[in-house]
């Protein structure tokens, strides 16, 4: 498999892909100011968080893999995440990793 590296601007967020992997970087603000657009908004979203657990998963899991398919945001959850960002060329920092 070739990997290639792909970078989206939607809207405000950023789309970074690799390892199978669709991520959307943000700091907490950023993703609150998300979560608050959409009950606002009225919106329903899917926000799927990913760590490397659910990294390892989506590669053995169809059904995990078709419900991050659905997902319309997926922040970062797990350093090890934003360490493979970096060794794929994307600049994530520390403050991109978001759990709750």
């Amino acid at each position: 498999m070739v990997e290639t590296r792909h970078t989206r601007h939607m809207g405000d967020a950023t789309e970074v892909k690799f390892l199978d992997l669709t991520l959307h970087p943000r700091v907490l603000a950023e993703l609150n100011a998300l979560v608050e657009e959409g009950i606002g908004a009225g919106r329903k979203w899917i926000i799927a968080h990913h760590n490397l657990h659910s990294l390892y998963l989506l590669h053995r899991q169809p059904k995990l893999r078709e419900f991050y398919a659905h997902a319309h945001w997926t922040p970062i959850d797990g350093m090890p995440l934003i360490a493979l960002g970096r060794l794929y060329g994307y600049d994530l920092k520390r403050e991109q990793r978001v759990t709750y």
